[in-house]
């Protein structure tokens, strides 16, 4: 089979099905591209971590609010008690706290995935095979590429 090249809308050649297939071998094969995949993964991780750690005062102001709305008297009550307390004890309610705070945190970078934020993710395999597949078609804009498979039988 043979694929047609479409870049940014515009069809920019052929290549044929082994072509494109060594090109994919060659990319998956070369350890740079997979250091440099490890570290864009690394990359997003850490940038996650740090947004999370960010929004965290924000969650927690906001749920701070929320509960003074809907359970006014029950936070009277953890006020007083708070004060009541000593140092050991509102550090050991900050750590069984800790959870709920990670977990509302991990919910909220999953609506923001969900949402189409990245972090900061490419997919180097990819970029590396449509900077290949662009120098087959003697190419050097950079966009979108997609890939038609072309009819190749003839008719009659």
């Amino acid at each position: 089979p043979e694929w047609g090249v479409i870049l940014n809308g515009v069809s920019i050649g052929r290549i044929t099905d082994a072509q494109y297939a060594e090109i994919r071998r060659t990319v998956l094969r070369n350890g740079r591209i997979a250091f440099e995949q490890l570290g864009n993964m690394i990359q997003t991780g850490l940038t996650a971590a740090a947004k999370a750690l960010s929004n965290l005062p924000l969650i927690l102001v906001w749920t701070l609010l929320f509960a003074t709305v809907a359970f006014p008297e029950d936070l009277v009550s953890l006020v007083q008690e708070t004060q009541r307390a000593s140092v050991q004890e509102i550090l050991a309610f900050l750590r069984d706290l800790a959870p709920l705070a990670i977990a509302l945190s991990g919910a909220a970078m999953g609506l923001l995935a969900l949402l189409g934020y990245d972090f900061g993710y490419r997919d180097c395999y990819r970029e590396a095979v449509d900077r290949m597949v662009r120098q087959h078609c003697k190419v050097a804009a950079v966009g979108t590429l997609d890939l038609i498979q072309m009819d190749t039988q003839k008719k009659g």
